[in-house]
């Protein structure tokens, strides 16, 4: 469970861990801000032993050049002479006609 507990006696941000059955307080404090204000509270865990994450450069050997869409035929689709292509490859609706 996570979450301030403003209603309670100690006015609280709580983080229980719930393991084996059994629940864990956390010992450290975490007070609450004392305004009427909404506040947004982010948990963020990790794990000491684990080293610091580095990206790395994946290798694909398929890899020839730019990556291109796959297609999927589709034998219902039909050119729509209403729209207007452009150079740019973009296509939208000509509203001057």
């Amino acid at each position: 469970m996570f979450g301030p507990d403003v209603c309670g006696a100690q006015k609280r941000v709580h983080l229980i861990f719930h393991h084996n059955g059994k629940n864990f307080l956390t010992k450290e404090e975490f007070p609450v801000p004392k305004d009427t204000k909404t506040h947004l509270y982010r948990l963020t865990m990790g794990n000491p032993e684990l080293k610091d994450w580095e990206p790395n450069m994946m290798t694909n050997l398929a890899y020839k050049g730019e990556w291109k869409p796959s297609r999927i035929p589709n034998p219902a689709f039909k050119e729509d002479p209403s729209l207007e292509h452009y150079r740019t490859g973009g296509v939208g609706l000509d509203y001057g006609r």
